[in-house]
């Protein structure tokens, strides 16, 4: 008999459940073989003197978040002050701590919660038995900066590490990884929100500011308050930077006849008929009177490390190896600058006593900066040369505009001006 009205023929079993009950987390178990530097043969695992759970060679430990590392290549800096080059990543298709300082090092997988057994327990998503004393408190937090200490972020200064407070420096990554919440026996939950770049898209050039390219010495004691890798860069060791707008003003300064004068690399693509091997990097390349070496190969396209003081590749014939290619879109990818050596300045105190003092240079390789837009502006008198325009809520909270708003003043002002004329007459 078929069910009719509000009754009905099937039935079933009501579920209660208590959440600080339920446990819900997903644990992914990687060995020590799975980390940047853990070799068995050579490390195995190693025990820490200062905290009580082990630690994996390369230098993650439990409560550190990690990524996992697919780049082909990084850039490391030359020694002594010398000109760096991109190598081989080495800890490619392995495991490290995360680091905010970047896009490309920001990426999670998931925060170590414990190492047991030779194997690190990795929780990727869910609740987490954190130790809390592993949280880095920034002591912004105290002087009233936003934030407290329920959603925990990715440390932009030390790799691993989670901070309560998001980084503020433009370009570093405000990436949230964990919420504080004692859930029976766990205290947190890692979510691992997707992060965002400080700054936004938005952002600005302060004009009476040092230019790009600016030298400047500043006391070694106040370099870690004054250092930002997005704007200066320690200048006592050569950069390899890329070629972008924002360093466009420093490539200028560089370079001679729109050449780098301190070697630089090429980006080129294979004409049709010629492909890229694996096999060239490293190798050296010869066009016409200008030699180098194959930096890397990526996304089927050859990097040339141009040596300082010569001409840049074009189309056409390239030599490499021996072996005759045909080069495409040939353009400069990176270019470097050259280090300076830091200075022993001499002082003189109030009392008339000497002492030297170590001056660190510091070379303005951008004026990026980063705007933050509050939602309430109160601005005391503003100008605006072009185009000023606006929506708003009306009274009964309906969306008005946008539109020209001195089109609009424009437009009242005449239909006032008729209505005046109809209502007093004309003068």
């Amino acid at each position: 008999m078929s069910s009719c009205g509000n009754s009905s023929n099937l039935s079933g079993n009501q579920t209660y459940n208590t959440f600080n009950n339920v446990g819900s987390r997903l644990i992914v178990p990687i060995g020590y073989a799975g980390f940047s530097g853990g070799d068995e043969a050579l490390y195995g695992w190693r025990h820490g003197n200062d905290i009580d759970h082990d630690v994996i060679q390369s230098g993650a430990t439990a409560s550190d978040a990690i990524m996992f590392d697919s780049r082909t290549h990084i850039w490391e800096a030359g020694a002594d002050g010398g000109a760096g080059a991109l190598i081989v990543n080495p800890s490619q298709n392995k495991f490290i701590p995360s680091l905010a300082n970047s896009a490309e090092t920001a990426e999670v997988f998931g925060v170590i919660e414990s190492i047991e057994g030779g194997i690190a327990q990795v929780v990727i998503s869910g609740q987490i038995n954190y130790p809390m004393d592993k949280i880095y408190e920034d002591p912004r937090a105290a002087t009233g900066a936003a934030g407290g200490n329920d959603v925990f972020f990715l440390s932009a200064a030390t790799a691993g590490i989670i901070t309560n407070l998001a980084p503020e420096t433009v370009t570093h990554i405000a990436k949230p990884i964990m919420t504080g919440a004692t859930l029976g026996s766990y205290n947190a939950v890692v979510n691992n929100y997707i992060g965002y770049a400080v700054g936004g898209a938005i952002a600005g050039e302060e004009y009476n500011e040092s230019p790009v390219g600016s030298l400047t010495y500043v006391p070694e004691g106040i370099l870690n308050t004054f250092y930002s890798n997005v704007i200066w860069k320690d200048a006592r060791t050569a950069h390899n930077l890329k070629n972008e707008d924002k360093h466009s003003n420093l490539l200028t300064t560089y370079s001679r006849n729109g050449v780098p004068l301190y070697g630089h690399t090429v980006e080129a693509t294979p004409a049709s008929g010629f492909n890229t091997n694996a096999l060239h990097a490293g190798k050296s390349f010869i066009q016409g009177t200008l030699t180098g070496t194959v930096s890397h190969i990526e996304n089927g396209k050859w990097y040339f490390n141009v040596p300082a003081g010569s001409s840049t590749i074009d189309n056409g014939t390239v030599r490499i190896n021996g072996e005759n290619f045909t080069v495409l879109g040939a353009n400069i990818s990176h270019f470097n600058t050259v280090a300076f050596a830091e200075e022993i300045k001499r002082t003189i105190r109030s009392d008339g006593s000497t002492e030297t003092m170590i001056m660190i240079p510091m070379l303005k390789v951008s004026n990026e900066q980063g705007i933050n837009i509050p939602t309430m502006l109160h601005v005391g008198s503003a100008y605006v040369d072009d185009l000023l325009s606006a929506k708003s809520k009306d009274c009964n909270g309906a969306v008005v505009g946008p539109y020209d708003v001195a089109c609009k003043i424009s437009d009242f002002e005449t239909r006032i001006a008729s209505l005046e004329t109809k209502v007093h007459g004309t003068s």
